[in-house]
């Protein structure tokens, strides 16, 4: 029995990792510095006045939930500036494009690895400003 355990939890670990890699978002499409990302460059192009606007006409399902909520966790997808939690993805309509150096996308999964499990499961916004 011992043995049997031996060999089948580091098969279960190799499945779950290979699912787990194979299931990551990474947004959608779009051109310089790849899907999971978004340069100042192409911010300012959308001329959107704040930074909701701009990655909503750039990236629109960055900003919507994966999962539902539940009675005991809200699954909103949420902003990170600079490293340090920002709120919910309402409060970047607040934020002008001009002030913003890059956007970055975290799945679920790689913001939990990340940040740990006070993220939520839907998903993390890191917005870089020129005052890190």
């Amino acid at each position: 029995m011992t043995r049997m355990r031996t060999v089948v939890r580091p098969m279960i670990f190799a499945v779950v990792a290979i699912l787990a890699t194979g299931c990551a978002s990474s947004g959608s499409g779009g051109s310089g510095g790849g899907a999971g990302v978004l340069s100042r460059e192409q911010l300012i192009e959308t001329r959107q006045a704040n930074l909701y606007a701009a990655i909503d006409a750039l990236r629109a399902r960055w900003l919507r939930p994966r999962a539902q909520s539940t009675l005991t966790q809200v699954n909103e997808v949420m902003v990170y500036m600079n490293d340090a939690p920002y709120g919910e993805v309402g409060l970047l309509r607040s934020l002008p494009v001009d002030a913003v150096l890059e956007v970055r996308y975290l799945s679920a999964s790689e913001a939990t690895g990340r940040y740990g499990t006070n993220v939520g499961s839907s998903g993390l916004i890191l917005v870089r400003t020129a005052n890190e």
